[in-house]
């Protein structure tokens, strides 16, 4: 599978634009992978580049400032950082895609992926509890802090990736996760995306690449308005832990539908119900934490 990432790599000049912690990421990848593919990197602030040695500078083309974005029309493949708008930037025939696009083109069959404008992280993080608690092999990625490269050489044959996934992860992706969370939707970021429309829309790529052997898992108030196989479509919440909210680690009516967002994704993962169930009071939940929004 990683021989998918690396071949669509490999016919081009690209330029990694942003370089934050997936942006260094990207550059490692290509660099162990792809050691003679011609690179630049593009970062409106030039200090960002002070962690490159003389050594990784080699062969590295560098743009920074205020006009760091005109660097896009240089290259044929573009590995974009989240958060980076591109309203109004001419790509002409340049091929716009992310880290996120490229491991879920190599790797959705293995991915439980977690969006929602609210309580990703702690459903991203209860899934995995849930997960390793029952014995399957899984690993953390995404927006919670993991640059989803950087899990590859974790990844096996029975591996889970557990992948939270923020609206800007989502926007440029054409490839959905085999099973897809979609907590809930609010309106937020309206400066990067323009309209709560277009914010919706990318949420609801989590889902809309789907195969029909796939599952979606959404909040009955947040179905998109996609033609979803009823197979497909899990809805909650179903009141799978009602009568035991008083033993629940978590606590609140927002936590309860998180943990049935993340008891249906187990399920369909492989685990038993009433196994996952009994696991939710271990979970320590997200110590000193406000969630993350996106």
């Amino acid at each position: 599978m990683l021989n998918k990432i690396i071949e669509t790599l490999t016919n081009g000049r690209i330029l990694i634009l942003g370089f934050g912690r997936e942006g260094k990421s990207s550059f490692r990848f290509i660099r162990t992978h792809l050691p003679d593919c011609q690179i630049g990197i593009a970062d409106a602030n030039p200090e960002a580049f002070d962690s490159l040695t003389i050594d990784e500078r080699k062969d590295v083309s560098l743009y920074s400032g205020q006009n760091y974005l005109e660097a896009i029309q240089l290259y044929d493949i573009v590995l974009k950082s989240p958060g980076i708008s591109l309203l109004g930037v001419n790509l002409n025939k340049t091929h716009i895609s992310s880290q996120t696009d490229l491991f879920m083109m190599a790797y959705s069959s293995q991915t439980i992926g977690i969006t929602g404008t609210k309580g990703k992280s702690t459903t991203t993080s209860l899934i995995l509890h849930l997960l390793k608690t029952s014995g399957f092999d899984c690993v953390l990625a995404g927006n919670i802090g993991i640059p989803c490269f950087d899990v590859i050489p974790d990844i096996h044959e029975n591996t889970w990736v557990v992948f939270e996934l923020s609206a800007n992860q989502l926007q440029s992706i054409q490839h959905s996760p085999h099973i897809a969370v979609l907590l809930n939707i609010f309106e937020e970021h309206l400066d990067h995306f323009g309209t709560f429309e277009k914010y919706k829309e990318a949420k609801y790529n989590i889902c809309k690449f789907q195969h029909k052997e796939d599952a979606f898992v959404c909040h009955r108030d947040f179905v998109p308005v996609l033609r979803i196989p009823h197979e497909m479509l899990l809805q909650f919440p179903l009141g799978l832990i009602s009568g035991n909210e008083d033993q629940m680690p978590i606590k609140g009516a927002h936590n309860r539908l998180n943990m049935e967002a993340a008891l249906l994704a187990v399920h369909e993962a492989g685990v038993d119900m009433d196994q996952a169930i009994s696991h939710l009071q271990s979970f320590k939940g997200l110590p000193h934490r406000l969630e993350r929004i996106g």
